[in-house]
């Protein structure tokens, strides 16, 4: 039972992490967008120049997965947060019931933000071919 527990947050941490730990790419970011990209690729066939993920180089994995993440781990929580304060708030000015409206914008929040991120990736100049990253260059071994 605590293997279990050790073991989810020890993954969480590494999840967490940043896109660069001990002066190399975190290989849990790196798994997230390359399945992230085989899943966007083969599964949904997306073409490239309109996904999310791209299929390298692997620093620009690695900060697509870390906005993936952002996107999950915030704005999911953010938006059922969102939803239940509309709620209420539509609840005492109309007096009544009012969670389908909440649910609603709360929705719209969500995918505005996931259209708002989307589109800074898509059109980053991070994707731009020869892109040099301030903070991290190849390891050399």
């Amino acid at each position: 039972m605590f293997k279990i527990l050790e073991t989810f947050l020890d993954t969480a941490k590494a999840v967490l992490a940043g896109e660069i730990v001990d002066g190399r790419l975190n290989p849990i970011h790196l798994s997230i967008a390359t399945t992230g990209y085989r899943i966007q690729s083969e599964t949904l066939h997306i073409p490239d120049h309109l996904g999310f993920f791209s299929s390298s180089p692997p620093r620009l994995q690695a900060h697509q997965a870390t906005w993936f993440i952002v996107l999950w781990y915030w704005l999911c929580p953010l938006s059922i947060i969102m939803g239940v304060l509309m709620d209420i708030l539509l609840r005492c000015l109309m007096k009544r019931p009012a969670t389908l409206e909440a649910f609603v914008l709360a929705a719209g929040l969500f995918v505005y933000d996931c259209a708002f991120v989307w589109i800074v990736m898509c059109n980053g100049c991070r994707r731009d071919p020869g892109y040099q990253w301030e903070d991290w260059k190849v390891r050399q071994d």
